[in-house]
């Protein structure tokens, strides 16, 4: 069963990665803390609507203490990812991102005690090689439209997401083990994403009001990001970090041939043979 929720994890998941591009894009990039602010804010009240609909109450105290660490990394996850995409293209920094399952996997290892077998090795090398072929490829590609100096810093902003997401994974997993409530996790840690969002904004006077665009692309990837949530979150309470993250990774491959289709993003020769080894890589370790 955590195998069916993973997949459906990863379907909704390259969705999402796609609207995140184009939300990326938008008005030079400088719009990303209202679009997760506000991404966050439809998620959170989309959780409530649920929660009272089904008539449980609203505070679950085992799952409050975890709202405000998980908060924190579900934010810098995610910005950092929406950083790495304005200079980059979506197939490469999603790539990158979404292989952030080597760095869960060890982490299981170590403070969760999950087993590393040689065939999790062996998955691991080749995710490694295909970062290596896919950062070599973003280099020598003349159609993203930014220069060296900015592909450069969205490779390092697509690493920097790689390792808080591994550490928002095994949090995850440490909370799911303490008894928290899925439902209530999700609306507390996007109410922390949506304080924090705010005060940033704030902070910098910039507008709250987003263009409509921005609007319709924040309600969309809300959507799809709370369906992705539910199936991971279900998936990780009765499954195994190493195996379900994995399986969730799997969403880049769907995302870069999205990106080809309506982006119109180039898929070139080393990006398809860095797309095939992340693949095996994931089908050795999932």
């Amino acid at each position: 069963m955590e195998k069916l929720f993973a997949v459906l994890g990863m379907l909704t998941n390259s969705g999402k990665d796609t609207i995140f591009k184009i939300a990326a894009g938008d008005e030079g990039g400088t719009r990303t803390t209202l679009f997760y602010g506000l991404k966050g804010s439809i998620i959170a009240v989309l959780a409530l609507a649920i929660l009272l609909i089904q008539g449980k109450p609203l505070l679950h105290l085992t799952t409050l203490p975890w709202a405000v660490p998980i908060g924190i990394l579900t934010l810098a996850t995610y910005t950092l990812a929406l950083r790495s995409l304005v200079g980059g293209d979506a197939s490469t920094s999603i790539t990158i991102f979404r292989l952030n399952f080597v760095v869960s996997t060890a982490a299981a290892a170590l403070l969760l005690g999950e087993a590393i077998t040689l065939r999790k090795l062996g998955g691991l090398t080749l995710s490694l090689s295909a970062i290596i072929i896919f950062f070599v490829g973003s280099r020598g590609d003349a159609r993203v439209a930014s220069t060296r100096r900015l592909r450069t810093k969205s490779i390092l902003f697509a690493l920097l997401a790689c390792f808080c997401a591994s550490a928002l994974n095994t949090t995850n997993k440490f909370a799911l083990n303490a008894g928290v409530s899925i439902l209530h996790l999700i609306m507390y840690r996007y109410v922390v994403v949506c304080a924090i969002s705010a005060a940033w904004l704030a902070a910098s006077r910039q507008s709250f009001v987003p263009s409509r665009r921005l609007g319709l692309t924040s309600a969309s990837c809300a959507v799809l990001m709370l369906a992705s949530l539910l199936c991971t979150l279900n998936a990780l309470s009765i499954g195994e970090v190493s195996v379900v993250i994995p399986i969730t990774s799997l969403s880049f491959l769907f995302t870069a041939v999205l990106s080809f289709l309506f982006l119109k993003e180039r898929l070139s020769a080393v990006k398809i043979v860095g797309i095939a080894l992340a693949a095996a890589s994931i089908v050795i370790i999932g």
